[in-house]
Formats: structure tokens, sequence, C-alpha cells
């Protein structure tokens, strides 16, 4: 994939930290799920999550829940400084985030899972 923020001409790096992901997502114009995923797996060994076990699962997502969490700080106090309250929808609270979704557990209304995004994760593709 080419670097958006230098015109198309330049090569990403192999790998990539969270901030500088970020930055390139931000600088695509209609990035597709699979170049956003291609661009994770720069980050992140993706294709390895679906083989982790149960305790490597909870130090997992107790990284990305306070990573989560820090950006929801962030977003707040960004928006505390510009607008002097923080960012709300009706009177309820906003989150950041946005891109792709991932259906899970928390989202799904009761309906059956569908692990078959793990599944493709291990493959290296999403379609």
């Amino acid at each position: 994939m080419n670097n958006p923020q230098t015109g198309g001409g330049e090569e990403l790096p192999q790998t990539m930290n969270l901030l500088e992901f970020s930055r390139v997502v931000m600088a695509s114009e209609n990035i597709t799920e699979q170049e956003y995923i291609d661009l994770m797996r720069r980050v992140l060994p993706l294709h390895e999550l679906p083989k982790l076990n149960r305790e490597e699962v909870a130090n997992f997502a107790g990284a990305a829940c306070w990573l989560y969490d820090l950006s929801i700080l962030l977003s707040e106090r960004i928006e505390r400084e510009e607008h002097g309250l923080a960012n709300s929808h009706l009177g309820s609270p906003c989150v950041p985030g946005g891109h792709f979704f991932v259906d899970n557990i928390l989202t799904r209304a009761g309906d059956e899972p569908d692990f078959s995004l793990l599944d493709r994760l291990s493959r290296g593709t999403i379609q």
C-alpha cells in the first residue's frame, strides 16, 4: 500500500506503531476494510489472535481496554478544551472510534455469534 501522506509514491514501513497507524488512516480517503486490516497487520499480528489462550485473551483485552479508555479521556480533554464540555449527543456521552464494526456479545442483541472474522484473519483476508 502506498503512503497517503506522501501522495502515494512512498511505501509504508513493514511495521508501524498505533500512532503511525492512526495518522495513515486519518490521511487516507475512502479506506476499505481490507486496507484497514492490512495496515493493522503492520501494528499487530492479527493472524495470531485466534490462537490465543484464555489468559492471553484476558491480557490482550485488558491492554486494548486500557488504550480505549485512554482514548476516551484524550477525546474528552480535547472536547472540553475546544468546546468547554464533553462530547455528547442528545445528552449521552459520545466516545471516539467508528471505522469498521466488529460484532460481538455486547452489540449482538442475543443473536448467534459469527466467528468467521477470526477465521478470515487467520488466513490473512477479511473477504
